[in-house]
């Protein structure tokens, strides 16, 4: 962002806790759908060497369980797609999508949990993780410099790895004596923001499954991701506050801003 008066600044500080939430939501579900389902609803990346890993089993024994695994990281990556092919759509057809889309993906999140729940600890549970890899993946869209909407934070808030090398590169321009432009700062706390709050939201939903207060069994930590729903809602809600509509365009101080939102890692 461009640097500024008091307009300029709020909306700074404002998309910096944006894209806290955003990343530490993340990697709190993260960690979940890890440990209850064995995937990543958001860090699809994950996902894929999972598969690949899978696919050099095939040669071992166990063949069909290990067609089994493979169809529901598969499936994991389709959500995950379709949940950004549903916010597209809810895009095109609504003036206020974020608005709209609200309250639909903390349902998909909690439907999840719900899903395993419903199952009793039975293997099929497991393709709840399609409910909440496509909630993710629908609330990182949001954030990405992909989307097509008006105002976000240019930014992927689910995938740390590219934050990472982000900060690593500002760290070498800093300790290069590099002249940091306004923007440049923003982007560097952005992707800061965006890894320390992914482990801090990992590192919490660690810690809350090994507390177990539903229940001695795994599946029972699903009641984790229907009581992030609400949480879910609140950030989305939070967005569209200070994102959509963008801010009054007829202050120049504050058009100039948001012209010049920080680029993707």
């Amino acid at each position: 962002m461009a640097g500024g008066g008091p307009i300029v600044v709020r909306l700074q500080k404002r998309a910096l806790a944006l894209a806290a939430s955003l990343s530490f939501f993340s990697g709190f579900v993260d960690v979940l759908t890890l440990v209850l389902f064995g995937e990543f609803a958001a860090l699809q990346s994950g996902n894929m060497v999972f598969i690949g890993r899978l696919i050099f089993e095939l040669t071992q024994p166990h063949e069909a369980a290990t067609w089994e695994e493979i169809a529901h990281h598969v499936a994991a990556l389709l959500s995950n797609f379709s949940g950004v092919v549903l916010f597209c759509a809810i895009h095109k057809y609504c003036r206020r999508p974020v608005l709209v889309a609200a309250p639909i993906l903390p349902v998909l999140t909690a439907s999840a949990g719900a899903f395993n729940l419903a199952s009793g600890g039975a293997k099929w549970g497991e393709w709840g993780a399609c409910f909440a890899a496509a909630s993710m993946g629908a609330l990182n869209f949001i954030s990405s410099p992909n989307s097509d909407l008006s105002g976000k934070l240019f930014a992927m808030t689910s995938l740390a790895t590219g934050n990472l090398q982000k900060s690593a590169k500002m760290f070498f321009k800093w300790v290069t004596c590099h002249e940091f432009t306004p923007a440049e700062k923003q982007q560097t706390l952005t992707a800061v923001s965006t890894v320390f709050c992914t482990i801090l939201g990992a590192a919490l939903g660690g810690f809350a499954m090994f507390l177990k207060p539903f229940g001695p069994e795994d599946y029972h930590d699903s009641w984790y991701l229907i009581i992030a729903a609400p949480f879910q809602l609140l950030i989305l809600l939070y967005h569209n506050c200070i994102m959509e509509p963008v801010p009054i365009q007829e202050d120049a101080e504050l058009s100039t801003s948001m012209a010049t939102m920080p680029t993707a890692p």
